[in-house]
């Protein structure tokens, strides 16, 4: 998505636009959520909670958010959720597992767009 907006927009917009998304996490997270950037466009979450209500907020949030420059704005979401009683390594490897099947599902799915 952003290699559009930078072509459209400029970079400095898809800056923003990734400053903001990140705002937006920073706000909805708690102190046991674990978030990162993990690529250009591309962020992790791995939560304890119930992950169906955070991403429906997440993407309530990015909707009704003003991007610069009015930049049309969307998210697409993979969030694994964890069992406390596993450690966080493997924990991490089932969301990298999950991120990469949905990242792959997202690309085959854009190749028949």
């Amino acid at each position: 998505m952003f290699t559009q907006v930078n072509k459209k927009y400029e970079h400095m917009s898809g800056d923003f636009i990734l400053k903001n998304i990140a705002d937006i996490l920073r706000k909805n997270i708690t102190s046991d959520m674990f978030v990162c950037r993990y690529a250009g466009d591309e962020f992790a979450i791995l939560t304890l909670y119930n992950y169906k209500l955070f991403r429906e907020k997440l993407v309530s949030d990015i909707e009704e958010y003003e991007f610069h420059q009015n930049v049309p704005t969307s998210i697409s979401i993979g969030i694994a959720d964890y069992d406390s009683e596993s450690t966080l390594n493997e924990s991490m490897m089932d969301i990298a597992k999950k991120i990469n099947k949905y990242r792959k599902h997202s690309i085959d799915k854009s190749k028949r767009s």
